[in-house]
């Protein structure tokens, strides 16, 4: 682990699909500051995380739509990043699932282990990821991170 701007992880995964979501009529919307508070991670881990919350958004809008990424700082002091899709939505009996090792709900499409990794990586950085999801309205992916201690 390194002290690292959670920016640039974010910022390379971004690079990596901005070609497909225009491809596919999907629009960013970007609200993350420059000045986010430093973390305690790697960069390479956290980018496989924001990389595959992404192409899951992407996913979940086949048709197009909107992609929002917040972020800042909690009250009790941890870093927030939130992915809000317009997609399809999850069913509120599968969400409680989607972190489940070999559980997908693309069916033949995916593997049911991308959440299941990201969760892992969280998890190693302390942190936590959430989804919130409403059928026919959309995803939400939360993760939040402990700020790095720099004193």
């Amino acid at each position: 682990m390194a002290v690292i701007e959670v920016y640039e992880p974010l910022a390379n995964a971004l690079n990596l699909l901005e070609t497909r979501f225009k491809h596919h009529n999907i629009t960013m919307r970007l609200d993350v500051p420059s000045d986010l508070p430093c973390i305690n991670g790697r960069a390479e881990q956290l980018e496989q995380v924001f990389l595959n919350v992404l192409v899951n958004a992407w996913h979940a809008m086949p048709g197009g739509g909107t992609l929002t990424i917040t972020a800042g700082v909690t009250a009790d002091q941890k870093v927030r990043l939130s992915f809000s899709d317009t997609g399809t939505g999850i069913a509120a009996e599968v969400v409680g699932r989607v972190f489940e090792p070999f559980y997908s709900t693309k069916g033949e499409r995916g593997t049911g282990l991308g959440l299941a990794i990201c969760k892992q990586i969280i998890d190693s950085h302390q942190g936590t990821i959430v989804l919130e999801s409403t059928p026919g309205l959309g995803t939400t992916v939360i993760v939040e991170l402990p700020q790095a201690d720099i004193t």
